[in-house]
């Protein structure tokens, strides 16, 4: 396991936890292409399900 600050993004539907993206990092900024990934994975569930 890679050492560094663990960050996943979710949001919350009805009473389920939808996982959208995790990653590992160095600094204390996220990047924001995970950014980025995590909001079209949000905007696709929310589409399809």
């Amino acid at each position: 396991i890679k050492s560094g600050i663990a960050r996943v993004f979710f949001y919350i539907d009805k009473s389920e936890m939808i996982l959208l993206h995790g990653l590992v990092k160095k600094t204390q900024k996220t990047p924001d292409r995970d950014l980025k990934l995590a909001q079209k994975r949000k905007k696709e569930y929310e589409k399809n399900g």
